[in-house]
């Protein structure tokens, strides 16, 4: 049974292969300067790829305005899920990665009016935009590779979903 669900050493390689490729992404990354009204976010303004929560289908009345600051990760992403243990859960490979947000990214009362949500989009959208226009991944990724859905249907945690390209015997690297 372990043969049946184990992932094939090319499609593992391809996997560590495109994590490697990311963690040099976020390397590059700057950190914004400094901390921005949510309201004045001017690179959200010029994004590529649309935010993914929206309040007001929430039905949520007045916000409390906060500040957000992208800082890059400290920890380097990693694998989680099928993919760390090198098992495959149905008919497509998925490799869930794990980003862990600095704690300078956080206020102490980021707990209260979903902000801690709404600040996790943020962060996931920077990095999206970003990936859009980054020299790492050229011109392979586009916005019909990437989308947000969400973990467990919870509107209030978005994931990002990257369809890289596809798996052929040009990009294997064995």
């Amino acid at each position: 049974m372990l043969a049946e669900v184990k992932i094939k050493d090319k499609y593992t390689n391809y996997v560590n292969n495109w994590l490697e490729r990311f963690k040099q992404f976020l390397n590059e990354l700057q950190n914004q300067s400094e901390k921005e009204d949510m309201n004045n976010q001017e690179w959200l303004k010029k994004c590529q790829i649309k935010f993914p929560i929206s309040l007001h289908n929430l039905h949520v009345e007045q916000q409390k305005v906060f500040q957000f600051q992208f800082i890059k990760p400290k920890v380097s992403p990693y694998l989680i899920g099928s993919a760390a243990t090198h098992s495959l859960l149905g008919p497509k490979l998925n490799a869930d990665i794990s980003i862990l947000m600095p704690e300078e990214c956080f206020q102490k009362e980021n707990y209260l009016n979903l902000i801690y949500d709404q600040k996790r989009a943020y962060y996931l959208t920077y990095i999206a935009n970003k990936l859009l226009n980054s020299r790492v991944f050229g011109n392979e990724l586009t916005t019909n590779k990437m989308k947000f859905n969400y973990y467990n249907n919870n509107p209030l945690k978005p994931i990002l979903e990257i369809t890289p390209t596809p798996l052929t015997d040009d990009n294997v690297k064995i």
